[in-house]
C-alpha cells in the first residue's frame, strides 16, 4: 500500500553556473519501513536552456544524501 508523505521544496542559491535551482523531494511509503523517494530539480529561470549539468548535481547529491542516511 503507498502512502503519500508529501512534497519537500528546497530553493539553491545564484551561481556563476546557474540562476538558482528548485529542488522538490516527493515521499511516499511503499510499505512498512520502506520509503520511496521522487527527486526534481529545475531552473528557477524558466528560459534557462542549458543549466551546465546543475540539476543533475543536485539530483545525485540528495541521492547520495539519501543512501548515507540508512
Amino acid at each position: 500500500m503507498k502512502i503519500d508523505i508529501g512534497t519537500l521544496k528546497l530553493n539553491s542559491g545564484i551561481t556563476w553556473n546557474s540562476w538558482g535551482e528548485t529542488i522538490m523531494i516527493n515521499i511516499s511509503s511503499v510499505s512498512e519501513g520502506l520509503f520511496k523517494y521522487l527527486v526534481l530539480s529545475k531552473s528557477k529561470l524558466p528560459t534557462t536552456i542549458v543549466d551546465f549539468g546543475k540539476s543533475i548535481e543536485n539530483i545525485l547529491m540528495i541521492q547520495k544524501l539519501v543512501k548515507n542516511a540508512d
